[in-house]
């Protein structure tokens, strides 16, 4: 990977894909793998790359030795991608292996890559709005903070119905969604911005840092938070006028909270 200072530049498109000088030592997986370029422009981590591609320093030549603008994280899948797809070829992997990497590259279920037929059937993933329902399917939010939504009952509607979320919310541009999140099953995609993830995250993570402090989950204590200073702290981060939050006990289950606004 080189970076350039020149005026003149191409951007990624992912046609160009057969025209990188250095990806012809590929050609024979372009030649078995018939529309590779097509069905991998569906993967909503290469989109979001290519569009990232548009403003990146880093390029590579074409055969012409044009300058081809490219994300670098692009140029490393596409790379490794095209140099998996040459091993399984070649005979050095077995086909479940090829499988396995391809789909891990791809950020895609591995079943949408068939060594047998040397295709890879991408289907068009369905993009939808995030909303209250939708919310604890966002993958990383049920990776990594499900005990948030288990313990704290309402969170999620504490954290839609805030202004500095909705405003996020309304700002992400429909027909752009690079910062989408994957649902647990990845059969959809919930459209998302640095913003609204920046939102979510400070949110969780704060409720997670509370229910480690009260010991309620496992966690380093690194300074005790009181339900006040958590109440002080959440409304901060989503424009909440702290007064109108309340968390209390839940009377039909003991381990858990309620969480919600008043109006």
């Amino acid at each position: 990977m080189k970076y350039t200072t020149m005026d003149e530049e191409i951007n990624f498109t992912i046609d160009l894909i057969k025209e990188i000088d250095e990806y012809q030592k590929f050609k024979n997986v372009f030649e078995f793998f018939k529309g590779l370029e097509k069905e991998i422009s569906k993967c909503p981590l290469i989109q979001t790359l290519i569009e990232a591609s548009k403003s990146s320093d880093a390029f590579r030549h074409d055969l012409k030795g044009n300058y081809i603008k490219i994300d670098p994280d692009l140029d490393s899948i596409l790379y490794s991608l095209l140099f998996e797809a040459n091993k399984f070829l070649c005979g050095e992997s077995k086909a479940e292996e090829f499988q396995k990497n391809a789909g891990s590259l791809l950020d895609i279920d591995p079943k949408y890559v068939d060594p047998k037929s040397l295709t890879i059937s991408i289907p068009e993933i369905v993009v939808k709005d995030l909303t209250v329902d939708n919310f604890k399917e966002i993958k990383w939010v049920h990776d990594s903070y499900s005990d948030v939504l288990k313990y704290i009952k309402g969170f999620e509607y504490i954290v839609l119905s805030s202004p500095n979320v909705k405003k996020a919310i309304a700002e992400i541009d429909s027909e752009y969604y690079g910062c989408a999140d994957f649902s647990v099953k990845k059969d959809f995609l919930i459209r998302s911005s640095g913003e609204l993830g920046r939102l979510l995250r400070n949110s969780l993570g704060l409720a997670t840092d509370y229910l480690e402090s009260i010991g309620k989950i496992d966690g380093v204590v690194i300074r005790k938070m009181t339900t006040e200073d958590f109440i002080n702290q959440l409304g901060a981060i989503l424009g909440l006028d702290p007064k109108k939050i309340n968390i209390f006990k839940d009377d039909e289950d003991n381990e858990s909270f309620i969480i919600y606004r008043n109006m």
